[in-house]
């Protein structure tokens, strides 16, 4: 028997266009109905399985706005609404980089960074934390 999960994500790519899933590698369904998405750049990017459709959509600009901004691959967190969660992966916070920073801080300099879809429209604010995705 399927799980669940498993149809609900089905259904949900099957509303994707191809194109738009090139950049990712694997899919992992988590028990607590999340998906892990790993993309080709290094990047990890977890979704609700019943919004994934809408979080393919939304992932290439974020994980696009996150790169553009200098920080390394680590998790992006798209199970909410805008603004979107970055988490450095463990390597990443004790190689420096642009996550080195301790406390609050604007974007570019915490370890975990929140980015909104459009970062234009939904500004961008940062707050260091680390821990393993």
């Amino acid at each position: 028997m399927i799980s669940s999960n498993v149809s609900t994500v089905c259904r949900q790519l099957a509303k994707v266009p191809s194109g738009e899933l090139t950049d990712v590698s694997e899919f992992h369904i988590n028990g607590d109905g999340t998906i892990s998405m790993y993309l080709d750049n290094g990047f990890v990017v977890l979704a609700d399985s019943d919004s994934l459709a809408g979080a393919v959509n939304a992932m290439q600009s974020v994980v696009h706005y996150f790169v553009q901004k200098g920080y390394k691959p680590g998790t992006v967190d798209l199970t909410g609404q805008p603004p979107y969660r970055y988490t450095p992966f463990a390597n990443a916070q004790a190689s420096g980089g642009a996550q080195g920073a301790s406390g609050q801080q604007s974007a570019g300099g915490g370890g975990n960074a929140v980015a909104g879809a459009n970062a234009t429209a939904n500004g961008v604010t940062s707050q260091t934390g680390g821990g393993i995705p």
